[in-house]
């Protein structure tokens, strides 16, 4: 990511490298050895997010992690739901801050607003109007800080730098549990980490992967300096299949070769590029070994089955019916946001001083379908016209490293809805997605 204004230059220095990783050793250190500082963690990140751009986002992104901490090493966070939804409060202050400063919406996040909006008010319609609201309104509430404190963040490159060390820490600190049950908490076989899932690990470490390679490959001058990146994409692309997720090897490997193939203007990372595609060509060509072992990760081990399409839809199958079936019968309006597709499988926690619902997980197949099932042709259009305006952005940069974030983000999205789940993944997806999305720098 290039970056060579004299005030960026000042940030990407050893100065603040050194600073970025002694706060990520603390913040781990002390969050693993002593679990019960997480609460006042998350409180003191919210005290600070309406001070400041900076301090928002990284409230932001701080709240996303530590719902997301190996329950292994940190047990279970007490409160953490409205610990995290005091943060999106005190970040929307920060929000209302912004917007009445610089009086300027682009067009695709108000597209996005007006999505959510729509969602909140077609959730009186849902079987669980109670639960469609709430998804909704933390949503919109989600894509609403996240678009806005990262647009106006005043230097992205400390922050881009700041989230690419916090990358790093999460690999360094995850090694010593590879030789761990720990690190294989959630299935026994899939590497999850200092996270709490083997799928939520792995698309982590796709996002982090591709940026790594990005940088090395095709930008002149990097975020971080090359002897830290190389051990740092090693170790990155080993994790990346120690967690078996496939998709999430798939965004990687799509988004580094899409643009390599039409973005890289230096010669160099093209020859890599293509060096590598040919070793890994013969390698699978001539060696059994190889082959034996991308089988077997592509297909989780599963000797029953005879290739991708059908572990795919053994997986997914019913629920990609349930969709289309529900979306047939609620065309225009759908079934309402974050309702699962059969209501018998799923469990609501309610929580029990208030009465609301605090979590309610639900898995939907395909991206697409999951969309429109949930919010009709008519919120299908808003959200995908949206979504591509934020998309188009991305590419606008013409930064090889920027587009391939946006790439592998959405990519990840193809067989798991996480830009909707703002308690889940989702939050970590929009903030890449407002990274890419940010004005090209001079």
């Amino acid at each position: 990511m290039n970056y060579s204004s004299p005030s960026d230059r000042i940030f990407i220095s050893n100065l603040s490298i050194a600073k970025n990783i002694a706060f990520w050793v603390c913040f781990f250190g002390l969050t693993i050895s002593i679990p019960a500082v997480l609460p006042l963690v998350l409180l003191t990140a919210a005290v600070l997010a309406p001070l400041r751009a900076v301090w928002a986002a990284q409230a932001l992104v701080i709240s996303w992690l530590v719902s997301f901490m190996n329950p292994g090493l940190v047990g279970t966070v007490p409160g953490l739901f409205f610990l995290k939804l005091f943060i999106l409060t005190m970040v929307g202050i920060q929000v209302v801050i912004l917007l009445l400063r610089h009086r300027s919406v682009p067009a695709s996040h108000m597209a996005l607003f007006i999505f959510g909006i729509f969602s909140c008010l077609i959730s009186v319609n849902s079987q669980i109007p109670s639960l469609s609201f709430l998804k909704a309104f933390l949503f919109t509430l989600g894509i609403l800080c996240s678009l806005t404190v990262i647009r106006y963040v005043p230097n992205p490159a400390f922050f881009l730098q700041w989230l690419l060390v916090m990358g790093g820490a999460i690999v360094v600190f995850s090694l010593p549990l590879v030789l761990s049950g720990t690190g294989y908490l959630r299935n026994g076989t899939g590497f999850q980490g200092i996270l709490s899932h083997p799928q939520a690990f792995g698309m982590f470490m796709s996002l982090l992967t591709t940026w790594v390679a990005s940088d090395l490959f095709y930008s002149s001058r990097p975020l971080l300096p090359r002897r830290l990146l190389w051990p740092l994409f090693v170790l990155a692309v080993g994790f990346l299949l120690m967690s078996e997720a496939r998709v999430a090897l798939i965004a990687f490997v799509v988004s580094f070769v899409f643009v390599g193939v039409f973005l890289s203007k230096g010669i160099k990372g093209v020859l890599y590029l293509t060096l590598a595609i040919f070793t890994v060509g013969v390698m699978l060509f001539l060696f059994e070994a190889p082959k034996q072992l991308l089988s077997e990760f592509l297909l989780k081990r599963r000797s029953d089955v005879s290739g991708l399409s059908e572990l795919y839809w053994n997986s997914r199958g019913e629920v990609l019916l349930h969709s289309l079936d529900n979306f047939k019968e609620n065309f225009l309006l759908g079934i309402g946001f974050g309702v699962p597709s059969d209501l018998t499988s799923i469990e609501i926690t309610y929580d029990t001083t208030l009465g609301i619902p605090i979590s309610a997980p639900i898995e939907k197949g395909f991206f697409l379908f999951a969309l429109l099932e949930e919010t009709g042709i008519i919120g299908g259009m808003i959200f995908l016209v949206a979504l591509g305006s934020l998309f188009f952005r991305s590419f606008t940069r013409v930064d090889p490293p920027i587009v391939a974030l946006a790439i592998t983000a959405v990519l990840l999205n193809t067989t798991e809805n996480t830009l909707f789940s703002m308690s889940g993944f989702g939050l970590f997806i929009w903030i890449i997605l407002a990274l890419t999305s940010l004005p090209a720098r001079t």
